[in-house]
């Protein structure tokens, strides 16, 4: 039976009654900027709900928690310790997000999660958008055969894709400005603020099992370089000018003006005529067919089914336990 995973930050199930010696505790920082209040819950038997049996905490004003898991609880029916659990954070649209020191309202819902791999913790660990797209590359059916090397080439290449660098792989970004940390928060703040990270629990669930259509994880990331690179160019010549250091004020500022969508202008004719406005000529097909009203059919290619844009975002690419890139993403 799950429980609900509402806000209650004056309590959790940090198993605190027991001997440390027989937990794993396992200290964790949630990163969109650093996020406030937010749940975090090992997902032991991973159907993507809080149990009762299972552990949760609360992040505090630096997104850092520390849960502490029996370890009795990562024991495999042979009574071997489980090769890796998933970590889940869940985030409500408007409580705080620190971004350099200075506090904003989460623009949107957001949940994020992260392979953890008992054997191989070392320091605080970073659940972010990173990490997130990073689990989604993961089929079910791989996860006794995920290594942490092999999931940190994956969180290597979802950074890369988003331009976040480093930064991105081992987290940490938020804790002071420098070129490298700021391409990593922006790109995390556009992927949560573009709608491109899962906003519940059931959503991510449905990405999870490969019951959604989309991007890959790759394209997804990718999406919105472009866009962190420009915002990061921005502040810094901006900066330079006034001869003075990037503040965090003038990242909220930078943010709070982002809009992915813009007008909604119909990508192929460059109109800022929304779709939905009532028109129901496409420029492009001469179709009546509002392309979003439900019908397969795609306006450019007078197909019924566009098979090519019908990718998994769970379009994996670990098979039999060794990972195989993607297409490189410029």
């Amino acid at each position: 039976m799950g429980l609900s995973a509402c806000h209650d930050h004056h309590h959790n199930s940090n198993n605190n009654n027991n001997d440390d010696d027989d937990q794993l505790a396992v200290e964790v920082q949630v990163l969109d900027g650093a996020l406030n209040g937010a749940l975090v819950f090992a997902d032991l038997n991973r159907n993507f709900e809080l149990d009762r049996e299972e552990p949760y905490t609360y992040t505090d004003e630096n997104g850092k928690a520390t849960l502490k898991i029996l370890n009795s609880s990562l024991k495999d029916p042979s009574g071997n310790t489980v090769n890796s659990f998933k970590m889940i954070a869940q985030a409500e649209k408007g409580d705080p997000d620190l971004i350099y020191g200075s506090e904003t309202p989460l623009t949107t819902p957001v949940v994020m999660a992260r392979e953890i791999f008992p054997g191989s913790i070392d320091g605080l660990i970073a659940l972010s958008p990173f990490t997130t797209l990073t689990d989604m590359m993961v089929f079910p059916d791989a996860l006794s055969s995920l290594t942490p090397e092999t999931y940190q080439a994956m969180l290597t290449d979802i950074a890369t894709a988003a331009g976040a660098g480093n930064a991105g792989v081992a987290g940490g970004f938020n804790d002071a400005i420098t070129n490298e940390n700021l391409h990593a928060l922006i790109a995390a703040e556009l992927l949560v603020r573009s709608g491109l990270i899962p906003g519940s629990l059931k959503d991510l669930a449905a990405v999870y099992n490969g019951s959604v259509v989309g991007n890959s994880p790759l394209e997804t990331a990718a999406s919105i370089k472009d866009d962190a690179n420009t915002m990061v160019t921005e502040l810094e010549e901006n900066a330079q000018k006034e001869d003075r250091d990037i503040t965090g004020d003038d990242v909220v500022k930078a943010l709070t003006g982002y809009n992915p969508g813009g007008d909604t202008p119909d990508p192929d004719s460059g109109s800022d005529t929304d779709p939905d406005s009532g028109s129901d000529t496409d420029p492009d097909s001469g179709s009546d067919t509002d392309p979003d009203s439900g019908s397969d059919t795609d306006p450019d290619s007078g197909s019924g089914s566009d098979s090519d844009s019908e990718t998994s975002m769970f379009d994996a690419r670990l098979i039999m336990g060794g990972y195989v890139p993607e297409v490189q993403v410029c």
